[in-house]
């Protein structure tokens, strides 16, 4: 039975086909051939049920009792009462003749009105949608679409799923002045109701054990009742879409700005609709098959026409470190419990994470600058020394293509701490949303890259990213850091971390250097920015949004590219090449070992004279021994800045 409820809302059929097969689906179990005791036992289950369901709904008129009385949509028993409960009154309230509500406004083909009689905040939006129903519900159950109608939201995260018509969402919001950050933990539920409208609704989640509270940094904040009604019309070519919306808000937020936030709030609807007209991968999609090199079939998703934002081109050879490095941003930016705020400056929020040995970055603040410099000031390695005061040189060593490139970074050294350098790898690409993503890792390449120890220790990033989210205007945006940095050498764990949890702030800096730039408005004239592939490719990534080659057969590339130098490696052309490549390694370490007899000579020295120094200063006998094992300590570390090699995942 709830196999034929769950395809009832995923086919693109009409209402009549829906009310159809569960009416049918309801019939077979009632009429199927069952053992005596199998029936009792069904009999007795479902007497009680209704037993219930009378007791919660006693309280709303039968229409509405009709209306919600569905098999299949299965509650998790120790939210029953309180969820049936709740979906009958949202379903009174959304109805077109439900009493208490005044009208408010009407504009931009939304009705908002106002719950004359609640003690609470509590608003309802009415409007139509031209779109297909299974489209509109996607959109709303998908939790990682939802800041294209809610923009102001700062992160969202599933945190438990019951069934596949209950979870436990968690939404945090930007933050209005002079209040924190609020954020809420909501149990959803959704179900088909007996007319064939669809109705989503949740309330908060008493047990506090789904997300730890994080006050008085963030304020938790409950949501009493909200959702959406989902009518399809006739021809099921579009949907009257009804909102209604109840919220407990703690103190910090006036009572005037309470009211004029839940009014826009009424406006979502229009929001939910620009967001499915704008949405062009849920207009242009279908299936075709493609046969690998075993024969087998495989359906894959394949667009016929190119998106509004293009697609990135990916090197094949980086294919699955990018691939990877974009999946990962996803993971790091949802787990939002394991993250812990450290402090709040210049509109900026700073996390970090203790991983192991290591202590991992995030920032998180708000850019009211055109998304297009915000992007051009991420990605120029020469333009991050602005921002970051101990970055002694920053520059793109290969253009791999538009859209990935080979970054080094060097940053100073800093009192008895040799310097460090980083050899990265660093790609972006615009999601479908318009959203632009930067991620970046270190990679091994002597060749265009080689180390400079032990003046400078060779670093590993293990993994860094920046997502920019424009607002609607795109005149700004939300930006969000993370970044993992393995300093090697011998740096204490206490400076180590004391210099990620600065990272964060750099987004602040970047906005003051920003607007000192004199051509903002010469590159905000250049528009939206976008991929620079624009010819349909043969696959498509389910990772990334956009569509690009697949992770696997990215892999399966990157692979036969393999197999093929293996090959080579056989042959005269083959060997030459790798002996020559031998024999570079070869020339770089005998380089490396003629710098550091060079460097211990020329330390030596300078000890020596430093020695010589203190016999002319009359100094305590204590003092001078304590100034002599200075000396030493300060160059030991010179010599000896500790192991770079980068991890072998890297190579």
């Amino acid at each position: 039975m709830s196999k034929v409820y769950d395809l009832a809302v995923t086919i693109p059929s009409c209402m009549k086909d829906w009310i159809y097969a569960l009416l049918q689906a309801s019939s077979l179990v009632q009429n199927a051939n069952l053992c005596p005791s199998t029936a009792q036992l069904i009999s007795l289950h479902t007497s009680s049920r209704n037993v219930r369901l009378d007791s919660v709904l006693s309280f709303v008129d039968s229409s509405v009792k009709e209306l919600v009385d569905v098999p299949g949509a299965v509650i998790p028993d120790a939210y029953y009462d309180r969820m049936e409960g709740l979906v009958a009154e949202f379903v009174a309230h959304a109805r077109d003749n439900a009493d208490g509500w005044q009208l408010q406004t009407d504009q931009r083909g939304v009705k908002a009105y106002v719950r004359r009689a609640s003690r609470l905040g509590m608003i309802k939006g009415v409007g139509f949608i031209a779109q297909h129903p299974r489209k509109v519900l996607q959109l709303v159950l998908e939790l990682s679409r939802r800041h294209t109608y809610d923009p102001q939201l700062l992160a969202a995260q599933r945190v438990h799923v019951f069934n596949d018509h209950t979870w436990v969402d968690h939404f945090t919001y930007k933050a209005i002045f002079p209040a924190a950050e609020r954020d809420f933990v909501n149990l959803t539920h959704w179900r088909v109701l007996a007319d064939g409208s669809i109705v989503a609704v949740a309330t908060y989640a008493d047990d506090d054990t789904f997300v730890k509270s994080q006050e008085p940094q963030i304020m938790r904040d409950k949501t009493m009742m909200t959702g959406f009604l989902i009518t399809p019309n006739e021809d099921y070519t579009g949907v009257n879409a009804t909102y209604v919306t109840k919220v407990e808000l703690k103190a910090g937020i006036l009572a005037r700005v309470q009211t004029k936030m839940l009014i826009k709030q009424a406006f979502v609807v229009d929001r939910l609709r620009k967001a499915l007209n704008e949405d062009k991968s849920l207009r242009h999609q279908k299936k075709d098959g493609d046969q690998d090199d075993h024969g087998e079939s495989r359906s894959m998703d394949r667009p016929n026409v190119v998106p509004e934002e293009g697609f990135p081109a990916v090197p094949v050879e980086y294919g699955e470190i990018i691939e990877k490095a974009v999946a990962r941003m996803e993971d790091e930016l949802n787990d939002i419990s394991s993250w812990d705020f450290i402090g709040d400056k210049d509109g900026v929020k700073a996390y970090t994470k203790v991983d192991g040995s290591l202590t991992a970055a995030k920032g998180v603040g708000f850019l009211a600058y055109h998304p297009r410099v915000i992007w051009d000031q991420f990605i120029d390695a020469a333009k991050r020394k602005l921002v970051d005061h101990q970055l002694g040189l920053g520059m793109t060593l290969k253009v791999l293509n538009a859209h990935t490139s080979i970054d080094y970074l060097e940053y100073k050294s800093k009192f008895v701490v040799a310097g460090r350098d980083f050899c990265n790898l660093v790609h972006w690409r615009v999601l479908p949303d318009d959203t632009i993503i930067v991620v970046a890792q270190s990679i091994e390449d002597l060749e265009i890259c080689p180390l400079k120890e032990p003046k400078v220790v060779r670093g590993d990033l293990h993994f860094a990213c920046t997502k920019i989210v424009p607002n609607a205007a795109y005149d700004g945006a939300m930006v969000t850091t993370i970044v993992k940095t393995d300093l090697k050498g011998s740096i204490p764990a206490r400076i180590a971390g004391k210099v990620a949890a600065e990272q964060p702030f750099v987004i602040a800096r970047m906005g003051e250097i920003i607007k000192a730039r004199r051509d903002l408005n010469q590159v905000a004239a250049q528009g939206k920015l976008t991929n620079t592939v624009f010819k349909v490719p043969n696959k498509r990534s389910l990772s990334s949004g956009s569509a690009m080659p697949g992770r696997s057969s990215i892999i399966k590339e990157v692979s036969e590219s393999r197999n093929v130098d293996a090959l080579l490696s056989n042959t005269s052309d083959g060997k030459c090449q790798v002996s020559e490549m031998q024999a570079s390694k070869q020339e770089a370490a005998v380089k490396l070992r003629k710098n550091t007899v060079l460097d211990v000579g020329t330390y030596m020295v300078q000890f020596g004279g430093a020695v010589l120094v203190l016999e002319t200063i009359s100094l305590p006998t204590i003092l001078h021994f304590v100034v002599v094992i200075l000396l030493i300590l300060f160059f030991e570390l010179r010599l000896h800045p500790g192991s770079s090699q980068v991890s072998s995942r890297n190579k």
